[in-house]
């Protein structure tokens, strides 16, 4: 992925890495950070999203995507976190995150959030899948 990235000569810089160790090497330097598609495979969002928040500088932008776990779908094929802890295991090898759950976090951390949209973020074996798109600024 990255040499594809590499080709299209469009990035001002690649780096391959520990997303969160390299989001804490640039506190208060990043205007925007973007996830598509990424914190679908992380249960518990607390490191990331604190790493995020003092990366960002004063009202910095993050942007995210994650799968929606609803009330409605209780916890049947999962594991992992449930309840208490907001997040769930799929089958399918992706986390789904309780909205509130992250909210949650991103009020401790000092994240507002401008935007929470429901989305269909990817179909799997023709099946809708619900997701997030959230839109934050810091504080």
């Amino acid at each position: 992925m990255v040499q594809k990235a590499e080709a299209r000569t469009v990035y001002d810089e690649l780096v391959v890495g520990d997303m969160a160790e390299e989001l804490l090497s640039r506190q208060g330097t990043l205007d925007l950070v973007v996830s598509a598609d990424v914190l679908v495979y992380m249960g518990r969002l607390e490191y990331i999203v604190g790493s995020v928040g003092k990366a960002l500088t004063e009202k910095g932008l993050f942007a995210f995507t994650l799968e929606a776990w609803e009330e409605e779908e209780g916890e049947e094929g999962g594991k992992g976190g449930g309840g208490e802890e907001g997040w769930l295991l799929r089958p399918t090898g992706r986390y789904a995150h309780r909205r509130e759950y992250v909210e949650d976090l991103l009020e401790k951390v000092g994240l507002g959030v401008l935007k929470a949209e429901a989305i269909v973020g990817r179909r799997d074996k023709g099946e809708a899948i619900k997701g997030w798109l959230f839109l934050c600024q810091k504080r």
